[in-house]
């Protein structure tokens, strides 16, 4: 199988576009009572002032609600650094050293992968890990593996200014999250 993804600059409906659809995405699992997901207001003081946050609620006491909050707090960290580095692509600055930031950061993530998953928690609500995680162990680490290697080779071409090579590692890095996420997750 050979995925044919295309990165082109974008109007700016698109960016609207996303975004109503992720906050529809956000209402969505929000709706879905997911209580790992949920948030409680924290209270910053600093020089500028009460500050409010909205972030996790409290400590996990089930291992496997932290073992949720977990993944899906470094899944967000690696759609973020993808995200970066296409968001620099698409502007025409590709090898900056914000892009070499996030390449590093994203291939580190990819390797750490694995420990994510040691705890058996499938998914709660509608969106999530699938069962099949677990229940086939060695096809899933082959998933986590390739990731791995995709990634190193983006940032291998983000670090040397491979412009000839940048877009095709960007689409490797992406089949392998849709690869993985089509047979292990949502």
């Amino acid at each position: 199988m050979t995925a044919h993804l295309t990165f082109t600059r974008r109007s700016a409906f698109a960016p609207a576009a996303a975004a109503t659809a992720f906050a529809a995405l956000f209402f969505l699992m929000s709706a879905a009572g997911d209580s790992v997901a949920q948030t409680s207001p924290t209270i910053l003081q600093g020089p500028w002032g009460e500050m409010r946050e909205e972030s996790p609620a409290g400590p996990v006491a089930d291992p496997g609600d932290a073992a949720i909050r977990l993944r899906q707090q470094s899944m967000r960290a690696v759609s973020s650094q993808f995200r970066t580095i296409e968001a620099l692509y698409l502007a025409g600055t590709p090898f900056t050293p914000l892009s070499q930031a996030a390449a590093r950061t994203l291939h580190d993530l990819g390797q750490r992968n694995t420990g994510l998953f040691a705890v058996e928690a499938p998914r709660r609500t509608p969106f999530g890990a699938k069962a099949a995680i677990w229940q086939e162990p060695k096809e899933f680490a082959e998933h986590v593996a390739e990731f791995s290697l995709a990634t190193g080779r983006l940032l291998q071409a983000v670090e040397t200014s491979a412009t000839e090579r940048l877009q095709s590692e960007l689409a490797a890095v992406r089949y392998q999250c849709l690869a993985c996420h089509y047979h292990y997750a949502f």
